[in-house]
């Protein structure tokens, strides 16, 4: 106070030589001064009185005439004032920052300003007005329900240099408001287009930006069909009787011929490694479907009928056996046979073995001196000659129709006694082979075992398959 005291005494003496901004003269904090006098440039004056003030006019006029210029406050010091804070001076003031140039229109950041060049940062940087002017821009669209996708509405697009809040880069979107819809979105069974591609429930379920790309793995389900064909994928398929997608268990896997030896039912019978290709089962009388029966075809005559029984309607009158061994009586044709419920495969060399045990006993013919041929013959001598076979082998073609038998020379019948055999025969010693109508080794229904006792007094003989393991079975 004592300084402001002593200021204003000089002032009315008179004694004032000059204005010092440091001086006893200088604006206290907060630019305050005496009454009646005004802080400029950080010393107290009176416009148009004494002391004049170093930059403020009088009446719009300052010393000697000459004309204020507006000045603007530049807080950020970047060389150009906000552009609503001019103020005008008669000179610069030499503090607060004042320069003659304005328009800057965010005078807290330097590089901000007339002077600036606009960058992509949604700001208007060059302060002409104008948002990100003069850059590139992209289409960005609005994405109401945030899946990535906007909307393909005209409102939705917005022109920027810099993805705006709100906004994604990649319309296509078909519903907006719901999330889950978008293109390459998982395809629903809903009777709706959930990845926007103008299509309900298309199946597969595919990305349909990427078509290229591996289906998505549908879920697994169980067809309830057999082998193979029971492992499916849940996919949208169009029902005709309810004009509508629905979701239906899909096999994964067609079915198709076996492959011999996987394991496997590939062709979705109920069976594994089932021909043509595979042979019969390991275990022929614990298999499913195989029929064992035998029967006896009579007739007058003392050679063997030429007609085979494959095709005979007696084998529908036959006995099913569920024992692999049958007790004859008598003269005629006796068949022990086994039947497949679908054809076997005996193309492959040793697909099939037969162990048969055969015996025998019988009165002897009269005619003969007491000898016993148990066997029927073609009508010759007994003792001499050609005689009718022990045992034959018929194998019954798929087609029904088709037959071939094996039918053993002299030197191979037998009256009593044990057989191993190993089908298919070919051209084995000791057998011929009788083929009739359109026979294949890979497709055999049916096996048969004939034999045909001729006496004149009945002949009772034993005719068996052994068991499994080591008898009537199918080898890989």
């Amino acid at each position: 106070m004592r300084a402001w005291l002593c200021a204003v005494a000089l002032l009315l003496t008179g004694c004032l030589s000059g204005w010092k901004s440091d001086g006893p003269w200088a604006c206290e904090a907060g630019n305050v001064c005496p009454d009646g006098f005004t802080c400029d440039d950080g010393v107290c004056c009176k416009p148009g009185g004494t002391p004049a003030c170093p930059t403020l006019p009088f009446e719009n006029t300052c010393p000697e005439r000459r004309e204020a210029k507006l000045y603007f406050s530049d807080a950020d010091g970047d060389g150009v004032g906000w552009s609503e804070s001019g103020r005008p001076f008669c000179r610069a003031p030499q503090q607060g920052g004042w320069v003659e140039l304005g328009g800057d229109c965010n005078d807290a950041d330097a590089t901000v300003g007339p002077r600036a060049n606009e960058r992509c940062n949604a700001q208007d940087d060059d302060c002409d007005g104008v948002i990100d002017n003069g850059l590139v821009n992209l289409r960005w669209f609005r994405d109401a329900d945030g899946d990535g996708f906007g909307g393909n509405c005209a409102t939705c697009a917005l022109d920027a240099c810099v993805q705006p809040e709100g906004y994604v880069a990649r319309a296509g979107d078909c519903d907006d408001g719901n999330a889950d819809k978008h293109p390459g979105a998982l395809e629903l069974c809903n009777n709706e287009d959930d990845n926007c591609n103008n299509q309900v429930d298309e199946a597969p379920y595919r990305d349909v930006e990427n078509p290229s790309d591996p289906d998505t793995t549908p879920r697994p389900c169980n067809t309830g069909r057999p082998g193979e064909c029971a492992a499916g994928g849940m996919q949208c398929v169009y029902s005709a009787a309810l004009r509508h997608f629905e979701p239906t268990c899909v096999p994964r896997n067609p079915p198709r011929t076996d492959i011999c030896g996987d394991g496997l039912d590939n062709d979705c019978d109920g069976q594994a490694d089932q021909p043509p290709g595979c042979g019969g089962p390991r275990e022929l009388w614990s298999s499913p479907g195989v029929v064992i029966g035998a029967f006896v075809q009579r007739d007058a005559g003392l050679t063997l009928k030429p007609t085979p029984t494959c095709g005979d309607a007696q084998k529908t009158e036959s006995m099913a056996w569920l024992r692999p061994t049958w007790v004859g009586t008598g003269v005629g044709e006796h068949v022990l046979f086994a039947e497949a419920a679908l054809p076997w495969d005996l193309s492959t060399a040793g697909s099939l073995r037969i162990e048969v045990n055969t015996r025998a006993v019988g009165g002897a013919n009269p005619a003969d001196g007491g000898v016993a041929p148990l066997w029927n013959d073609d009508g010759s001598t007994h003792e001499a000659g050609p005689r009718a076979p022990s045992l034959v082998i018929q194998l019954c073609g798929g087609d029904g129709s088709s037959v071939r038998r094996y039918v053993p020379t002299a030197a191979t019948r037998l009256a009593s006694g044990q057989m191993s055999l190993v089908l298919p025969l070919g051209t084995a010693a000791g057998w011929t082979t009788e083929t009739q109508g359109a026979f294949s080794l890979s497709s055999v229904k049916r096996v048969e075992l004939l034999v045909s006792p001729r006496n004149f007094v009945d002949v009772t003989f034993t005719n068996r398959f052994a068991a499994d393991g080591g008898g009537l079975g199918f080898f890989p």
